[in-house]
C-alpha cells in the first residue's frame, strides 16, 4: 500500500496489486472478505481518471466506462441508471468516497 498527501480536502490512499496477487474486482471484496458493507453496485472506474477529478457533470460518465457487461452487471447497470433522481450530477471525487467505504 501507499500512502500519498491529502488532494483536495481528501485523504489519498492508493493500494498496488504489483503481483496481481487481488483475483477479484473491488465490487467482490466484501463477499471475499466475510464481511457486510452493502451493495457496491456499478461504478465507472475508467473514469476514476484526472480529468473526472473535481468536476461535475449530467448524469453518468458514458458506459464505456464501467468496463464491460455480462447479462447480470447490464441489468444492474440499468436499474441503478434508473433510480438516479432527476437531475443527478455526477462527481467523480464524491462517488469515489461513497463506493470505497
Amino acid at each position: 500500500t501507499e500512502f500519498t498527501e491529502k488532494q483536495r480536502g481528501f485523504n489519498t490512499f492508493m493500494m498496488k496489486d504489483s503481483y496481481k496477487m487481488i483475483i477479484c474486482p473491488l465490487v467482490d471484496f466484501p463477499k471475499h472478505l466475510g464481511i457486510e458493507c452493502g451493495s457496491k453496485g456499478v461504478f465507472p472506474y475508467h473514469a476514476n481518471h484526472p480529468e473526472f477529478y473535481g468536476k461535475e457533470q449530467d448524469g453518468l460518465p458514458p458506459e464505456e466506462y464501467s468496463g464491460k457487461f455480462n447479462k447480470k452487471k447490464r441489468a444492474e447497470y440499468e436499474e441503478h441508471k434508473a433510480s438516479l433522481p432527476a437531475g443527478y450530477r455526477f462527481n467523480m471525487e464524491q462517488e469515489l468516497l461513497q463506493y470505497c467505504r
